[in-house]
């Protein structure tokens, strides 16, 4: 990166920085902004996803569908290791850093969600159980990629994490398709030579790929369920 062009990034993480917190004020809205931001992307798709399963089952769609499409998209983040969690308050108070990483392991879990997506299933029907695994799958899907250092999609069975779309040193590639497979050792030392304190405000505070398609994804599914909402 030149001079000019790191200019250029701290100018706009600077703007975007204030328009944030000029609206919610700093350090409380923070910590507020750091939950939030990251799940608009998931929300945004999570529209599309709940137009998709009910057009596709024959359901009338309703106010309902998306509330629980919304919650299901961003589910993996809401049941992280409890060991985890507990460790990170303890010590620090918070969730975030360089091994924030350590919360997709047991929310991300597949055979955790398979054993909801039945149990949904078995209570509440098929369309309730696709609209779910749907959700799931999407945001696992997405948190195999971009930010972060992969997931362990075969967990508890297995150590292994799978990133997609990065090489060795966790630099981004989408073309050719790559994928990169890492064993525990191997994934600590990555974490470790490559995890950053600051991610929050260097991805999403900054003008980046990944802040520019997420708040986008976000727009378009606020715009999609106004007009859908506005048709009814």
């Amino acid at each position: 990166m030149t001079i000019q062009e790191h200019r250029v990034t701290i100018i706009n993480r600077e703007l975007i920085s204030s328009l944030i917190f000029a609206t919610l004020g700093r350090p409380r809205m923070l910590t507020v902004a750091k939950w939030i931001l990251p799940e608009v992307g998931d929300w945004g798709i999570s529209v599309f996803l709940v137009l998709l399963v009910t057009h596709l089952s024959g359901v009338q769609v309703e106010w309902k569908h998306f509330i629980w499409g919304l919650l299901f998209v961003i589910l993996p983040d809401l049941i992280p290791n409890p060991f985890w969690v507990w460790s990170k308050i303890s010590s620090s108070g918070n969730f975030h850093g360089a091994d924030s990483h350590e919360h997709r392991e047991f929310g991300h879990w597949l055979i955790l969600h398979l054993l909801i997506f039945s149990f949904i299933w078995l209570k509440w029907g098929k369309m309730w159980a696709a609209l779910f695994i749907v959700c799931v799958a999407w945001h696992i899907f997405h948190d195999s990629f971009g930010i972060g250092h992969g997931i362990k999609p075969f967990a508890p069975f297995s150590d292994v994490t799978v990133k997609l779309f990065s090489d060795s040193e966790n630099r981004d590639v989408f073309w050719p398709p790559s994928m990169q497979i890492r064993w525990p050792k191997e994934q600590a030392q990555v974490v470790k030579t490559y995890g950053k304190e600051d991610w929050f405000s260097g991805v999403y505070l900054s003008w980046t790929w990944i802040s520019v398609s997420e708040y986008t994804a976000f727009i378009f599914g606020m715009v999609t369920l106004w007009w859908v909402k506005k048709g009814k």
